[in-house]
């Protein structure tokens, strides 16, 4: 899963963020148990995130009153702002 997830990624925008993502997730140093609850968070997140506005509850948008559209909108303008700069 990982290969193909790096391979989807690979010499694209998206690869600076994926790599940032698995170090972050190498960071996560507790116990098991508390380690698999932040996994299970991070997981419930993603779902989220990624399901928002399909119809599949509970919707990111519905929960944190903020559109995924929104967000992704934002930091496309952003990513072009700082091209330019």
């Amino acid at each position: 899963m990982y290969d193909a997830l790096s391979k989807s990624v690979q010499k694209t925008p998206a690869q600076h963020h994926f790599l940032s993502l698995m170090q972050h997730l190498l960071a996560i140093r507790n116990p098991p148990e508390i380690r698999a609850q932040y996994y299970h968070l991070i997981d419930n997140i993603v779902t989220q995130i990624v399901f928002d506005g399909r119809g599949i509850d509970p919707d990111f948008t519905g929960k944190y009153k903020v559109k995924v559209e929104d967000i992704v909108k934002d930091l496309v303008d952003k990513e072009k702002v700082n091209f330019f700069y």
